[in-house]
């Protein structure tokens, strides 16, 4: 009696080990290492509405016994922990990390040729625009700076929108190479060559400048910067391809299958990047301190994240805005304008019987008044001496001007009658820089 329950489990696994049985086996886990295979990133759709382990089961009909984290390692480079994986026991998590695997391992390849793509098109820009550049920061004027500055944006995100070089929204690396180099060079010129209070939102919108503060910066040794393309571009896709799309469902899968770029290799050049990208050595943030200043961004805290110098913060408290003033004369050392407007007043006011309003904190009462109106002339004169002017054009006497002046002095005379009033107004200072110039109503300039 003993002997026969011996005997029975002996011969079942002398039936597991039979020919037949063995050749199902290996003939399902070459079908299994086939279909994996068949897998990249671009054809998951399937894996991503059902799950991996669901799009195989019908095809592979595996029998019981069989199961799909036994398979020796089909892919050790991509699959290093497969030996964890297989030690779970379970065939979902081994098809998540099979197919993680060959995503992984397909993008990797696009991903490589995507960014030889990126580097040869932005040295392409770079090329395209280096003459206009050099151009540039060799003109003296500042009235060429702002337009030219001005035009070569506009040629710039042109190029760039025609190769097509846009990284997400959400990258950190699309401010960075070429890209970073051209608008630094742009910047260094219009906003860090003098202590003109030049407007960077004239040539570059602060929402394109901010991030520049924070992750702009040069290019160093291309395989870095191969690794960070990459890297980021897992998660938020390159310029031509979609992101590495992730299939486990367990985060426990995660670090046993390769990535395009090792995460602790991305965090340690992440971290370099950002040392190389200081924002306290970056011309955009006085650019775009000195809009905020100027009233250009909505502030939200005095200061802002772009804390102004005692000489910033001495010009600004000078500079004052004009506009639609004639020239009445100009010459090398002084630029006279001047402007005169008709005013109507009132006064000789008296209540009358009827409530205009209730004051509801203490119930004061105020009247409609009956008031008499005068009229009167309000004539300012501008002096301004010296400032930058544009070589191309003369002023004339009749031109109308506008444009920022820093002010030293105000004088206020009123003359007249009560009902007849003469307002001079004479200020004086020093020409910033010119806006608009308009002759006989066409416009000359504008900057």
């Amino acid at each position: 009696m003993k002997r026969s329950h011996v005997i029975a489990p002996l011969v079942g696994l002398i039936a597991l080990a039979s020919p037949s049985v063995v050749v199902a086996r290996a003939d399902t886990d070459r079908l299994a290492i086939e279909l994996i295979e068949s897998f990249n990133y671009t054809n998951i759709k399937d894996v991503h509405d059902r799950g991996a382990w669901e799009i195989l089961r019908p095809r592979l009909r595996p029998k019981s016994s069989w199961h799909l984290y036994q398979l020796d390692n089909p892919d050790p480079a991509w699959l290093p922990g497969w030996a964890a994986i297989q030690a779970m026991r379970l065939d979902d998590r081994a098809a998540s990390a099979l197919i993680q695997a060959r995503i992984n391992k397909t993008w990797a390849v696009q991903c490589d040729a995507d960014f030889d793509d990126y580097v040869a098109g932005w040295n392409a820009v770079a090329e395209a625009l280096e003459p206009r550049l050099a151009a540039l920061e060799a003109e003296p004027s500042v009235y060429h700076h702002k337009s030219e500055a001005r035009a070569i944006v506009v040629e710039l995100f042109k190029l760039a929108n025609e190769r097509k070089l846009w990284l997400s929204a959400d990258s950190t690396y699309r401010y960075s190479g070429p890209y970073h180099d051209i608008l630094r060079r742009i910047a260094d010129v219009v906003v860090g060559r003098s202590e003109l209070l030049f407007r960077l939102d004239a040539v570059l919108e602060p929402r394109h400048a901010a991030p520049l503060t924070k992750h702009g910066r040069s290019w160093g040794d291309l395989d870095d910067e191969r690794k960070l393309f990459c890297g980021e571009a897992t998660d938020l896709g390159t310029h031509r391809t979609y992101k590495a799309y992730r299939v486990y469902r367990d985060s426990r899968v995660a670090p046993h299958v390769r990535w395009p770029v090792d995460p602790a290799e991305l965090a340690r050049l992440r971290a370099a990047a950002a040392a190389a990208a200081n924002p306290d050595r970056s011309v955009f943030a006085r650019g775009l301190r000195l809009v905020e200043m100027l009233g250009g961004i909505k502030k939200t805290k005095t200061g802002g994240d772009y804390p102004q110098t005692p000489r910033e913060h001495e010009l600004v408290e000078q500079l004052r805005y004009f506009g639609g003033l004639t020239v009445k004369s100009a010459t090398a050392a002084k630029l006279v304008l001047t402007r005169t407007d008709t005013i109507e007043f009132e006064y000789d006011c008296v209540d009358t019987d009827r409530v205009d309003r209730i004051n509801p904190r203490d119930g004061r009462v105020s009247y409609v008044q009956r008031c008499k109106t005068g009229t009167g002339r309000a004539t300012m004169t501008l002096e301004l001496a010296g400032g930058p002017r544009p070589r191309d054009l003369t002023l004339r006497p009749g031109d109308v001007v506008s444009g920022y002046a820093l002010i030293t002095a105000r004088d206020d005379k009123v003359s007249g009658t009560t009902s007849r009033q003469i307002d001079r107004i004479t200020v004086k200072g020093t020409l910033h820089m010119l806006e608009r110039v308009e002759r006989k109503g066409k416009e000359l300039g504008r900057w």
